[in-house]
């Protein structure tokens, strides 16, 4: 079983301690938001 955990791409997210997983914490996968994309952004279409 793999756990993907939705981030944006703050620096804090790509840090050494956090993007280089124990090998026991391999099931965690990190799946980077787009840094920009406006075409998904729901409320500036209102």
């Amino acid at each position: 079983m793999s756990v993907h955990l939705a981030a944006d791409n703050a620096g804090y997210f790509h840090a050494g301690k956090v993007s280089d997983r124990p090998e026991d914490h391999q099931q965690i996968k990190p799946e980077f938001l787009p840094a920009y994309a406006p075409d998904l952004n729901l409320t500036g279409r209102f």
